[in-house]
């Protein structure tokens, strides 16, 4: 039944029109409180997480520490075999210098034997001769 003003003829109109109007800010409101809701649950979510952060950053710190602690270990233990590396190729260097012939060593080291060997040789080449 429709509301007819006697002194009026287009209240009817308007006032179909604010009913109208009425319903579509009903059904904006009722999405305005679903997003409203949901926004709610996600801020609550994040701050929850964001609790745990200064704790997650403890974690972290400790082991950034506990590593760094350990690149030491193995910096001071690369050290030491980069020394032994150094020492064994030295060592290395040594045996194949001592594995060379070198006729200035050996007659520096064996003068006496190669004179006396000389000698020898010449003595016993006059005998036969």
């Amino acid at each position: 039944m429709e509301y007819e003003c006697k002194f009026h003829s287009d209240h009817s109109n308007r006032i179909k029109k604010l009913e109208k109007d009425c319903d579509n800010l009903d059904d904006r409101v009722t999405e305005l409180d679903k997003n409203t809701a949901v926004n709610t649950q996600v801020i609550l979510s994040s701050l929850k997480n964001l609790e745990r952060l200064p704790d997650t950053m403890i974690e972290i710190s400790n082991t950034m520490i506990s590593m760094q602690g350990e690149i030491s270990k193995s910096n001071e233990r690369i050290g030491e075999l980069d020394n032994k590396f150094n020492l064994l190729k030295d060592q290395i260097d040594e045996v194949d210098e001592d594995g060379k012939f070198n006729i200035r060593k050996f007659l520096k080291d064996n003068w006496i034997s190669i004179v006396v060997a000389a000698g020898a040789m010449a003595y016993l080449i006059k005998k036969f001769t």
